[in-house]
């Protein structure tokens, strides 16, 4: 486990560094790129505003679990979708994310679902974007008119939230992308926040050694590369109980992953946190993708996106995390 103490003291302007240059080294983008402006200066992505890309931050058809997608034009054109299905990998093991993409066409104003097993994805858990093309290539375009959401089942818990939708900084029907990669905050979309925050329920063990109660913590990074190897992401969370009393932890995953916070540190246990809520802010870290091979490599400073699902009494409910607006650039390449 890494801990804030133990590691560089990393400047937000130092990091926002790294991440250009991991846009410009890692995914091989051309000097040519523009920052783009954004409200207030910084990032903008927001879950009720139609967008033109949009993540469903997690699918779920393990066992008796369902997940179902709905993608709604809420436009009077008619343009294709295109969506890929994001798996994690597995550090030391195998950090390949495998993918799958398929298209979708609209009518104006349809609604459209998705079954997510119906599409047999090479995982039974992961994420899901969703991107506006041309109707007659897959080239993303720009197309602000595209909401979501998702919706899990499982027996009782039932767990719905909407798709982070992200906009658009190019004229409707634009061609976005540069050499098959979606850029974020360098021409093509508006950047995202660099840090995440939320509050959370601590988990809470019954007589039967089961979490009663609790928090399900879900990451994914859109600085991936669908189906190749990635590295892995690190992320470091500090997080205070209601009474303000400070912890620290950390997170390693490739991809994506859903973890019960308890898994993550035991202080999100209720007895060890010393109340029933809490909150957590979660700070990417440049990493190094192979260790001691930084440099010549370009650290890994991956920009975060995810929700947090809180349970209990067989009823779920989940959220989309927070972010700041310290714009953070990112690079997505589709399968």
């Amino acid at each position: 486990m890494l801990f804030k103490e133990d590691a560089m003291n990393v400047t937000k302007f130092t990091r926002l560094a790294l991440s250009v240059a991991l846009t410009g080294t890692l995914f091989g983008l051309s000097e040519n790129t523009y920052a783009i402006n954004t409200p207030n200066g910084g990032a903008y992505v927001a879950d009720s505003v139609p967008g033109s890309f949009l993540v469903f931050p997690k699918f779920d058809i393990r066992g008796n679990s369902s997940t179902q997608l709905r993608i709604v034009n809420n436009d009077g054109g008619d343009p294709n979708v295109k969506l890929n299905f994001v798996c994690p990998g597995v550090k030391n093991v195998n950090q390949f994310c495998a993918a799958l993409d398929t298209t979708i066409s609209f009518t104006p104003h349809q609604t459209r679902i998705i079954d997510v097993a119906d599409m047999h994805p090479p995982c039974n858990q992961g994420y899901v974007v969703a991107y506006a093309v041309s109707e007659r290539s897959s080239t993303a375009k720009s197309y602000n008119w595209l909401t979501g959401s998702y919706h899990i089942l499982n027996g009782r818990e039932h767990e719905a939230g909407n798709a982070i939708q992200i906009q658009s900084t190019q004229s409707k029907g634009s061609t976005l992308g540069y050499n098959g990669k979606l850029r974020f905050g360098t021409g093509d979309y508006t950047a995202l926040g660099s840090n995440l925050f939320t509050d959370f329920r601590a988990v809470k063990y019954g007589s039967e050694g089961v979490a009663d109660t609790g928090s399900r913590l879900t990451l994914l990074t859109l600085d991936v590369l669908a189906g190749m190897q990635n590295p892995p992401a690190v992320a470091f969370i500090d997080f205070w109980n209601a009474a303000e009393v400070p912890f620290s932890t950390s997170v390693e995953y490739i991809c994506w992953t859903e973890k019960q916070l308890d898994s993550i540190d035991a202080n999100f246990l209720e007895d060890n946190l010393g109340t029933t809520y809490g909150s957590m802010s979660i700070q990417p870290f440049a990493n190094c993708p192979l260790p001691g091979g930084c440099p010549p490599l370009v650290p890994y400073d991956p920009t975060m996106l995810g929700t947090i699902s809180e349970y209990g009494d067989g009823d779920t409910g989940g959220w989309a995390l927070s972010h700041d607006d310290t714009p953070k650039y990112a690079t997505y390449q589709p399968r």
